[in-house]
């Protein structure tokens, strides 16, 4: 989540940027999330 927190904190990026960033971390971390609602 440092990523996405640095991210935050940058007032230029926009929010086209941070609905991307997001998706990846999603993408990234479905496995993990699929493994502990089991």
């Amino acid at each position: 989540m440092i990523e996405y927190n640095q991210v935050l904190r940058e007032q230029f990026v926009s929010d086209e940027d941070i609905l991307a960033l997001s998706k990846r971390l999603i993408e990234k971390n479905r496995e993990a999330y699929e493994v502990l609602a089991k």
